[in-house]
């Protein structure tokens, strides 16, 4: 139910994350991490593998055909 072609969807966040503290919704799609464009869905774990806990991202987002942009501090992997 999108024209945006580039970019990842948000399918669900989970409540107290970093992802859920930054704001960001199901439905959300991210098109760039720190001003690099995501093209598949596998440049988003290649950029986060870059990082450590603690760092900030900006991240743009398409959330219902308007761009706004978001800042996640990354957290740690919680264990399994």
């Amino acid at each position: 139910g999108t024209d945006q072609r580039d970019g990842i969807v948000v399918i669900s966040v989970v409540p107290g994350s970093p992802a859920a503290t930054a704001g960001l919704q199901p439905r959300d799609i991210i098109t760039e991490v720190d001003g690099r464009e995501l093209t598949t869905e596998g440049d988003f774990p290649g950029i986060i593998f870059e990082k450590k806990p603690g760092d900030t991202l900006r991240l743009s987002v398409d959330r219902n055909g308007q761009t706004e942009t978001v800042t996640v501090t990354l957290g740690t992997q919680p264990s399994r």
